[in-house]
């Protein structure tokens, strides 16, 4: 078990390493930048309250992302073009639907305190909308 000093001394690749169990799947940092490119242009996409959907609105700005595109071609440089193509679609289309689910829960739990709405016998959020 870790302790607070620890913990602190840790760097994130201890820190896996220290929580692993076994199940998780490791990523190699090239992976890990197109992550984060991918989620800073979801973020710089969302800054306004208006309503988006995110496979229409804003995947064509993520597969477009000079950044997202840089890491990928570095990531996939050993894999024939079609592979590389279909797989990269793939993989934004489902980052943004896990992290839509996120941003969707986060904004409706913001709706509820924003509204102190009590979810005790009380329509639906998507009816009151």
């Amino acid at each position: 078990m870790l302790t607070s000093d620890d913990a602190v001394q840790c760097d994130s690749t201890d820190w896996i390493d220290c929580i692993d169990r076994g199940g998780l799947t490791f990523v190699n940092s090239l992976t890990f930048e197109v992550f984060i490119a991918m989620e800073l242009e979801i973020r710089s996409q969302l800054q306004g309250c208006k309503p988006v959907n995110f496979l229409t609105d804003i995947a064509p700005t993520v597969k477009n992302n000079e950044d997202v595109l840089f890491f990928w071609s570095m990531l996939s440089s050993n894999w024939d073009e079609e592979s590389s193509t279909a797989l990269f679609q793939m993989v934004v289309d489902l980052w943004l639907t896990v992290r839509g689910y996120s941003y969707t829960s986060a904004w409706i739990e913001k709706y509820k305190v924003s509204k102190k709405i009590s979810t005790q016998k009380s329509k639906g959020i998507r009816k009151q909308l």
